[in-house]
């Protein structure tokens, strides 16, 4: 029965629309409604993708013996665009670096908060994931609490039985949210208000924030007294903004709990993006189960009896749900529950226009999964305040006639409990999901190591990411050594104070490894490795070879310490008692090192490399001619840097990255070396982050990339090649699979505006972002020829670099 509009009109007359609001009081987790009945409030991390048991344990919840009956189960996903709390937590951790910096946070807030949607085409969102549940009270009870209210008295034993049943039904729910790794947490009412005044408030600045006060009805907090409220048949404005409801005249006959989160938008097809607010609930109710099941045998053996007659020809449905019926009722004899619910989904646009353009958006995104949505007219204000948290009112659903009758199971499968991944904890690198999920990531977020890898084909971005993990793990008081050939990062490092040292065949620089030697046992997992390389780039050494250089190692170090040289570690293998004279051999193989050798000088003296800033560029371009030079300078720098994490303060994070630079690394030696200076880094609060092309680069590079792989916790993949991309599947180099394997064939960069980034952490987390910068940024990390030649064309003109990149802004918007 529809709500005449008088009557709806009539109601919201009254004093203020918060009355009809159910919030009132809240303690230890519980809140108090206004008719008296006590509910609870869990947010809850959405799942990657739905487990095997996932289903299970959800449709488990549906059968709970402890629920009484018309207690009401609801699941809520808000698209919230409030996205200020996690940018204000990315914002508190950032520290300046120069004068400009505070103007430069503020403006990537107001990019990310205001400019993104014309970029990306959707708003940045925070998707909130809530279970509410509503436990209804006894008869005498739900009269003695209008008494109260009116003055009278209420029987406290009573009330506190049911207060004490209400706090063990919530234990039960949260431990089976638990068991579905659901990770549930109380959701208070300042989060509440918090929440709600985003959805009643469309035009209120979401950064400020409202105390929540325990002096005043919950439910007074949420609206402001600016905020003018008005129901039509067209939807619910507030103020200029239209709220529109729609709820499915049809659902498909076959779905998947797997499926519930492309209701939401696409995470494949760019087209169905749903680029406005809205929130949805998953509103069901217990039935009492003795009543349930006399009802619906009786209402099924009257619809079987007729879906056999004439009637089937003019009404095909009573057919299909004389077989529903059968459905239910074989349900109940497995033992399981019957509940009743149904979705209610709601958006809202700046107007009445831009309200119709989205429910005609969602209405194709639902009707690519098979569901038929209608808009709900004369009943949107009772559908409306029963989808928010803890509004279910079972009583008033014969009224609404929206609930369909399903077993535990089918109530599983609406059930919304799995969204885009959120990342790893609060910066300082931030991204987007295809449907505006922030993600804020830190590499240092990780059980087991913090070392990556990342990889990308020419041209899909690398650059302007580790570009933009320098510039912001720096703005959180990191270290950070970068090892590069081809001079990307040299205008980066210049703006941002740091050391850029170019290492060529004239630079006065000593890399000689002793110096910096404190524990020779427990150096020499370093030192033997580094040696056999230098001796033998190309061809490992036996394990005899190998203990002959251990061994004068060892003797150098007891004679001389700190000022041994690799001139000492050659003349003991000269002199070495050896009857097969590989000592000997080897001894002439690290000659071009010592001082009398082509190399000599770089290895002579104690060692002068010194990291004296925050930031140290290291350019290895100069010496691209004599590769076994770039290689072991490559390990010794390697070696020194691990050295600069150790003598630092523990609770600095530390990041080394190597760009392009691997493949200089060869042989067994080197992955000795590499898999021990890796696994150590952890420990010194440090991370090795090795960058290039394909994944297929470090596993063609043997042992090396092997351990490189195997020690680093995280991948980072950039656009690739279609055909690297089937070696990769073929090989089984990323164990990922359907929904997780599309991701990845999808990526996608879109010059100019953004780079997709498949985050791979096995367990720890995987998903797809959006790497989006201001233009600021944008200019600043630019490797292309023609804008860098732009920029130093400004800069030769007399103009720093900040006021060149400003110069490059104005033409680029066309001024």
């Amino acid at each position: 029965m529809a709500i005449p509009k008088r009557v709806i009109e009539k109601l919201v007359e009254r004093d203020s629309f918060s009355d009809l609001l159910p919030y009132i009081a809240y303690e230890d987790g519980i809140y108090l409604l206004s008719d008296g009945s006590l509910g609870f409030i869990f947010e809850i991390n959405p799942l990657l993708e739905i487990g095997s048991d996932t289903h299970r344990i959800i449709t488990g919840l549906y059968n709970g013996e402890f629920f009484p009956p018309m207690s009401t189960i609801q699941w809520h996903v808000f698209a919230s665009e409030n996205i200020y709390p996690k940018l204000e937590g990315w914002k508190e951790k950032r520290r300046k670096l120069m004068e400009s910096d505070e103007r430069f946070t503020e403006e990537r807030i107001k990019f990310y908060t205001q400019e993104i949607r014309d970029l990306l085409g959707i708003p940045a969102r925070d998707f909130r994931f809530l279970v509410s549940v509503k436990i209804p009270q006894h008869e005498s009870l739900r009269k003695g609490f209008r008494e109260f209210l009116r003055g009278g008295d209420i029987d406290f034993e009573e009330w506190e039985k049911y207060l004490d049943n209400v706090r063990k039904i919530r234990e039960s729910v949260k431990g089976i949210l638990e068991s579905a790794f659901l990770f549930p947490e109380d959701f208070n009412p300042s989060s509440l208000i918090y929440l709600l005044r985003e959805l009643f408030n469309p035009e209120r600045d979401l950064s400020r924030m409202f105390p929540y006060s325990v002096k005043e009805e919950i439910r007074n907090q949420i609206i402001d007294y600016s905020t003018r409220i008005k129901v039509s048949e067209n939807g619910i404005y507030l103020n200029n903004h239209v709220l529109k409801s729609l709820t499915p005249r049809f659902y498909p006959e076959v779905w998947g709990m797997h499926e519930v989160h492309e209701l939401f938008g696409s995470s494949i097809h760019s087209l169905r993006e749903i680029p406005c607010y809205f929130f949805m609930s998953a509103n069901f109710y217990v039935l009492d189960r003795n009543k349930a099941k006399a009802h619906l045998t009786a209402k099924a053996s009257l619809i079987k009896h007729q879906s056999f007659g004439f009637l089937t020809q003019f009404i095909p449905r009573l057919r299909l749900k004389a077989e529903n019926f059968d459905v239910i009722i074989q349900a109940f004899e497995n033992g399981e529950s019957v509940v009743k619910g149904y979705l209610n989904f709601f958006i809202r646009g700046k107007n009445l226009e831009s309200a119709e353009h989205f429910r005609e958006v969602v209405g194709g995104v639902w009707r690519a999964k098979n569901f038929e949505l209608r808009e709900d007219r004369y009943i949107m204000l009772p559908l409306f305040l029963h989808s928010l948290p803890l509004g279910l009112d079972p009583m008033q659903d014969r009224f609404i006639k929206r609930a369909k009758t399903m077993q535990a199971s089918a109530a599983g499968t609406l059930t919304p409990c799995s969204f885009d991944w959120k990342g790893r904890g609060d910066g300082p690198l931030i991204f987007f999901s295809r449907r505006g999920q922030i993600i804020t990531f830190d590499f240092f977020r990780s059980a087991t190591n913090y070392n990556a890898v990342i990889f990308a084909m020419s041209g899909s971005g690398k650059s302007f990411l580790t570009s933009e993990i320098i510039s912001s793990y720096l703005r959180q008081g990191a270290v950070i050594f970068v090892i590069d050939i081809g001079r990307s990062y040299e205008k980066l490092s210049r703006f941002l104070g740091g050391d850029f040292l170019v290492f060529s065949e004239d630079s006065n620089i000593s890399l000689n490894p002793f110096s910096e030697v404190e524990d020779i046992e427990e150096e020499m997992e370093l030192l033997k490795p580094l040696l056999s390389q230098m001796a033998s780039p190309s061809k490992p050494l036996s394990d005899l070879e190998k203990s002959y250089i251990e061994r004068a190692i060892k003797e150098v170090w007891d004679e001389k310490g700190k000022d041994a040289e690799i001139d000492d570690v050659v003349r003991k293998l000269e002199y070495m008692e050896d009857p097969y004279h590989r000592a000997e051999d080897i001894a002439r193989m690290l000659y071009p090192f010592s001082r009398s050798g082509q190399y000599g000088r770089f290895f002579r003296g104690r060692a002068n490399v010194a990291f004296r800033k925050p930031l140290t560029v290291v350019e290895l371009e100069e010496l691209k001619g004599k590769k076994e030079l770039q290689s072991v300078v490559l390990l010794l720098i390697i070696y020194h840097i691990g050295r600069a994490m150790y003598l630092g303060e523990r609770g600095k994070k530390k990041l080394a990255i190597i760009d392009e630079a691997w493949d200089l690394l060869g042989g067994q030696s080197t992955a000795d070396f590499i898999s021990h200076g890796y696994r150590r880094a952890r420990k010194y609060n440090g991370a090795f982050i090795s960058i290039t092309q394909s994944l297929l680069d470090f596993y063609r590079a043997g042992s090396v990339g092997e351990a490189i792989i195997e020690n680093s916790a995280w991948m980072l993949m950039l656009r690739q090649k279609g055909e690297s991309l089937e070696e990769i599947k073929k090989g089984g180099k990323l164990l990922i699979s359907g929904y997780f394997s599309e991701l990845v064939e999808s990526l996608v960069t879109v010059p100019g505006k953004y780079s997709e980034v498949f985050i791979y952490g096995g367990e720890q987390g995987m998903g797809l972002g959006r790497f989006v910068v201001d233009p600021f940024s944008y200019w600043l990390y630019t490797t292309k020829a023609d804008e860098v030649s732009l920029l130093n064309r400004f800069i030769k003109e007399g103009l720093s670099l900040e006021s060149a990149i400003e110069k490059c802004i104005e033409l680029s918007k066309g001024g």
